[in-house]
């Protein structure tokens, strides 16, 4: 079968996704022709992802229609991670809400509107990582789950254009280092960080390189 037949047959399960995918059960149903008659496993961001180039490439009104389907389900999937992370986190489960966070990151598409999405998941994702190891009694555990923490907020910069926004993420990235024991990293974050926050936010900047200091690392 060709992309292009396989595509054309695709678009009206994909609809059909879309209108029923809330019911659990048509979902279960809907999935499994999709992945017997395609191959296609609708669970699997990178064979969505792919499915939705393939159709925009083709070019037809019909083939656009299939990858604007596909893209809808991906966004589906996306925000209904999202939202049971978002219950999680309400709950206080805060490793359950950062394994939603997670999954709904792999079903976050490219351009500057998923972009900003990513953003934001990955802002929220920090944020609930760095409560996660505040509450955890294992110290090395903790340290990794703030490592991690700091690495999302550093996504977080790279991708937003607002400089002030850029210098508080990169903050609590370098306040997040020196939770994990990552001095040195946390002097370096704190660097970029310092020439571009407000005026008003430097306080917080001057506590963290007086308790840098403290700990044995002087971080002009």
């Amino acid at each position: 079968m060709t992309v292009r037949r396989t595509v054309r047959r695709l678009w009206p399960f994909l609809l059909a996704w879309v209108l029923l995918g809330a019911d659990q059960c048509s979902e279960s149903s809907i999935n499994a022709d999709i992945k017997d008659v395609f191959g296609i496993n609708t669970d699997d961001p990178l064979q969505v992802g792919l499915a939705v180039l393939g159709a925009k490439a083709l070019g037809s009104d019909e083939e656009r229609q299939a990858a604007e389907m596909g893209s809808t389900l991906r966004d589906f999937r996306r925000a209904d991670h999202e939202q049971k992370g978002d219950r999680l986190l309400l709950k206080k489960d805060y490793e359950g809400a950062a394994k939603e966070y997670r999954e709904a990151l792999t079903w976050t598409g490219s351009g500057k509107q998923q972009d900003q999405k990513r953003e934001s998941l990955e802002n929220q994702l920090a944020v609930t990582l760095g409560d996660l190891a505040q509450g955890t009694a294992d110290k090395a555990l903790a340290a990794a789950r703030y490592r991690e923490s700091a690495a999302h907020y550093g996504k977080v910069a790279a991708l937003t254009d607002w400089e002030a926004y850029r210098a508080q993420t990169q903050l609590s990235q370098a306040y997040a280092l020196r939770n994990a024991g990552d001095l040195g990293a946390s002097c370096s974050v704190l660097r970029k960080a310092a020439p571009i926050t407000p005026v008003e936010n430097k306080l917080a900047i001057d506590i963290l390189r007086a308790d840098l200091k403290q700990r044995g690392l002087d971080c002009p």
